[in-house]
């Protein structure tokens, strides 16, 4: 393969990123079907959805911290192996409790992903091309989940929710084979980190969490909020379309697929727009966009109003995150990053495990809108923090 050694990296990074997004939207998809089959509340809903981040923030802290110094090409196929055996065993949920189970199970096979991959792209980008890289991993995933959203409800419609299951677990087959074929023969640093070996486990965990928080005290609340934002979007916009509109599961489908079409799009320009906008700039007018496109999904139900809605969604939601990881990939040493991106995606799934938690019990008392509101009031305060603060550095070295 004639291929330079990054571009077979970030190529591999990009089929699995796609497997792994794209099968963890499979669930939220199929929500409105799962809740009428199992009778499920929102709350109820709110801890599915809540426990399986937390499995998930729990695994990818140990994972990412695990994975310094081994062979991160196996480590990310292990987690897509895991997604192929764990995928088919949703279809045997019988009710809440074993919906939980299976959910938490899936979300533990996708905790590898994250933090190694993400720091597979920042040790072997750090130098030259950081933003684009960025931007391109982060836009295949997106892919990868727009066309789990809108599948989906086609396969679910032609064969049954618990085929798509099967037909899923396929695709992401498929996509750690291409993955393992074009990283054949990389060897030396491309597949693996170089560690301090005079640290030891709970010395160096305990000291790169320390020193790594320091460095992005600023952007904290981002890696929180942009977090929270995925998962609440990805979960409560079907059932916001279910409860308030008359559109059909396929149509509601095809509107989420909106969304992350659009962040494909957007994702795949992040490296452009920096260039011609700035970094800072992106990242605020993300959370500006959260703020307003919050308050009109939840005033207005007009579908173009809608349709309008979900593209500003698309690009709030998913310009974040590599404006975030670029900005954080500045200052991780290139032996630390399977740690250092580790508690960076903890960070990002707290916000998204208490928030979709939150949502739920409130979306029972006050209705389906409270979701978008509090992400609303959220986006509005962050954009005016980082606002406040862009005349000095959002990370600093320690």
């Amino acid at each position: 393969m004639s291929w330079s050694p990054q571009i077979r990296v970030l190529t591999a990074v990009s089929l699995y990123h796609a497997a792994n997004d794209g099968a963890l939207t499979i669930v939220p998809i199929l929500l409105p079907l799962l809740r009428d089959l199992f009778s499920l509340s929102y709350t109820q809903i709110g801890i599915i959805t809540s426990a399986g981040l937390f499995m998930t923030l729990v695994g990818q802290l140990i994972l990412g911290h695990l994975a310094d110094g081994r062979n991160t090409r196996t480590m990310l196929s292990i987690g897509i192996v895991l997604i192929i055996v764990t995928l088919p065993l949703i279809s045997q949920a019988q009710g809440f409790l074993s919906l939980l189970v299976l959910v938490v199970l899936l979300r533990f096979a996708a905790s590898f992903f994250h933090p190694i991959g993400v720091g597979w792209i920042s040790r072997v980008f750090k130098t030259e091309r950081l933003d684009w890289a960025m931007g391109v991993q982060s836009g295949s995933a997106d892919i990868g989940a727009f066309f789990g959203i809108v599948l989906t409800p086609v396969v679910v419609s032609l064969v049954g929710w618990e085929e798509a299951t099967f037909f899923w677990a396929g695709v992401a087959a498929i996509m750690l084979l291409m993955g393992l074929l074009v990283t054949r023969g990389l060897v030396g640093t491309f597949v693996v980190a170089s560690v301090d070996s005079v640290d030891d486990v709970q010395g160096s965990f305990v000291s790169t969490v320390w020193v790594f928080m320091r460095q992005i005290r600023w952007l904290l609340p981002g890696i929180v909020l942009s977090g929270a934002a995925w998962g609440v979007i990805l979960t409560y916009l079907p059932l916001l379309l279910d409860a308030q509109t008359n559109l059909s599961l396929p149509v509601i489908g095809g509107l989420v697929g909106l969304w992350v079409a659009v962040g494909s799009l957007v994702s795949f320009f992040y490296g452009w727009l920096c260039d011609h906008v700035g970094r800072k700039q992106v990242l605020i007018l993300s959370y500006v966009l959260l703020g307003v496109c919050g308050v009109v999904i939840i005033s207005v139900m007009s579908f173009w109003v809608l349709v309008v809605c979900v593209v500003g969604l698309g690009v709030a939601a998913f310009l974040s995150f590599p404006a975030l990881f670029s900005f954080i990939s500045e200052v991780t040493d290139g032996s630390r990053e399977g740690r250092s991106f580790g508690i960076v995606f903890t960070l990002t799934l707290t916000g998204g495990t208490v928030m979709q938690f939150v949502d739920g019990v409130l979306a029972d008392v006050w209705g389906i809108w409270a979701p978008f509101a509090i992400l609303s009031v959220l986006g509005f305060v962050l954009a005016a923090v980082f606002t406040l603060r862009f005349h000095h550095p959002y990370v600093t070295a320690v």
